[in-house]
Order: structure tokens, then sequence, then C-alpha cells
């Protein structure tokens, strides 16, 4: 089962576990997974600061530390 048959709270909570099993995960530590638009279902999971511009083009290495310090 993946998140995208999850149709219940119990069917999400299933494909996590499942991802636990699949990742040797103790369950000590906690997953943390976030929703995206249908938008974004084509691209990689990534934080918005990393993911390409609008014209397609990613921001350059040194502009990513800038604003990463920034933060």
């Amino acid at each position: 089962m993946n998140f995208a048959d999850a149709t219940s709270v119990a069917s999400y909570l299933s494909a996590v576990s499942d991802i636990r099993k699949q990742w040797r995960a103790p369950k000590r530590d906690e997953l943390w997974f976030r929703a995206e638009d249908a938008g974004h279902r084509s691209t990689r999971l990534q934080p918005g600061l990393y993911r390409p511009r609008d014209n397609g083009l990613r921001k350059s290495v040194s502009n990513l530390l800038e604003l990463e310090n920034d933060l």
C-alpha cells in the first residue's frame, strides 16, 4: 500500500507502518511526512527553497547557502 491508496486514517497509518518496515526504522525514530498539492506530484519531494524557479532554473549553490544562512 502507498499513500495514494489511503482513503482513511486507518489505511494511512497502515501505509506508514509498511514504510517503517521497508525502511527498517526503529519504533523510537519518528517519521515525518508532508503533503504536496497536485502541482508538485511529478517533482521530487524537496523544500520550496530548493525547487526550480518558474523559468525551470535552479538557484545557485552560493544563493542557496546565503538563503539558508539567513534563515
